[in-house]
């Protein structure tokens, strides 16, 4: 049960409760009504007779069990006595084997005694979700974060200029030089920092009312699909996240820390 769903916990215990009880599994809670799955047999023809016309079975309530966990694939489970009270007849159609992952060799090696068993056979192997090595997703990133920086380094330029009038009457006044350069620090910064906490807010939000939009629309349909996970993509986050420091770091830098000294004519 648990290799050929994924279920697992409190889920499969139940599940397989359901099984021993002569019921059957689903994926689907919409099957399940009560505690119980409908189940209508097939029409039985009479003998030598045609299938049109043949006289259909009463429908069965069978005890039922909708997995929460493992696969949300539409899948149905039967165990052998509701296979029986159905009308069904079982049909050997392979078998699953639970393993750790194995090798290149080891799996060679498999599918040639299996192989070597039959001709008609075959081997599936699966290896759990696929990693993704499209570098779209790294581009977008690093050149999200370039704008980003040119945006900050621009904003943080005119601010400084409009703030040069200022600088000078610190300079009057006996400011430290450093003053300068910790202004332009947290000019940046607050530039930087709330402009990258609002480009991932919105786009966040974006993303979720899309993805919910989009499962709306398999609810509506029988079966129903797989629905799109809404997951936050922490590591982009986290590149995303050292922006406004590699801005406030840039103007830190580059920033000259002498206050400049204007002469004003009365």
């Amino acid at each position: 049960m648990a290799p050929l769903t994924g279920a697992h916990g409190d889920d499969l215990s139940r599940a397989v409760a359901t099984l021993r009880a002569g019921g059957l599994v689903v994926t689907d809670a919409r099957y399940v009504v009560d505690g119980t799955v409908t189940v209508r047999p097939p029409a039985v023809p009479k003998p030598g007779g045609p299938l049109k016309g043949a006289k259909q079975p009463a429908a069965l309530k069978l005890p039922g069990y909708a997995l929460t966990t493992g696969i949300p694939s539409d899948r149905t489970i039967i165990s052998p006595a509701a296979l029986a009270r159905s009308g069904l007849i079982a049909h050997q159609w392979g078998f699953v084997i639970a393993t750790s992952t194995p090798d290149t060799a080891t799996e060679d090696r498999f599918r040639a005694e299996v192989s070597a068993l039959s001709p008609g056979l075959h081997v599936r192997v699966e290896r759990g979700p696929a990693t993704s090595d499209d570098p779209v997703l790294i581009i977008l990133t690093v050149a999200a974060g370039l704008i980003t920086l040119g945006a900050v380094g621009i904003a943080t330029g005119l601010t400084a200029a409009d703030s040069r009038p200022d600088l000078s009457i610190l300079a009057a006044v006996g400011a430290s030089p450093m003053v300068r350069r910790r202004l332009s620090l947290s000019q940046s910064g607050t530039i930087a920092g709330v402009g990258s906490l609002l480009g991932m807010t919105v786009g966040l939000m974006a993303g979720a009312v899309i993805l919910t939009a989009i499962n709306q629309t398999y609810l509506r349909s029988w079966p129903s699909g797989d629905p799109y996970p809404i997951v936050v993509p922490w590591p982009v986050l986290g590149a995303l996240a050292v922006v406004p420091l590699a801005g406030m770091l840039g103007a830190g830098l580059l920033t000259r820390s002498r206050l400049p000294i204007e002469r004003r004519l009365d």
